[in-house]
């Protein structure tokens, strides 16, 4: 995803940004360890949403049932600019299908189907490591 430009002002996002942005327009309000799980960010690029913030992007609150950790969720303006990241990477993605053939397009979508599910399986794997404290994957 390259350096986006936001809706209502010249700054620029991040690609790690970009990303947290859709992730959370796809599921939105969660916990900030979500997104630095699932976006694989190391801590220190996962506290960089704190600059979301700072930008009026996103709340982070402490999560009334639990205090040690954050919700994250966009704003109107975050959503408004998740909406236009989200936009440009349908219609980036359009542009690159229509050069290919039907053929290579059903080739494609296997192979999509393929890598997510064992994306999806590597995930649970990690998250099961996780929560037992081990390394099994």
């Amino acid at each position: 995803m390259p350096r986006q430009e936001d809706a209502s002002c010249s700054s620029t996002t991040s690609l790690s940004e970009g990303w947290a942005f859709v992730e959370l327009n796809r599921v939105g309000a969660v916990h900030q360890q979500h997104i630095a799980t699932r976006l694989q960010l190391e801590k220190s690029s996962a506290s960089r949403l704190a600059g979301l913030e700072r930008r009026g992007w996103l709340t982070r609150e402490r999560d009334p049932a639990n205090r040690r950790y954050y919700r994250v969720a966009l704003t109107a303006e975050g959503q408004a600019i998740a909406d236009h990241i989200e936009e440009h990477l349908h219609e980036r993605h359009a542009q690159i299908l229509t050069r290919l053939n039907d053929s290579e397009r059903a080739a494609l979508a296997r192979a999509m189907r393929d890598t997510t599910a064992h994306a999806d399986a590597e995930t649970a794997c990690h998250d099961r490591d996780r929560e037992r404290n081990t390394s099994m994957c």
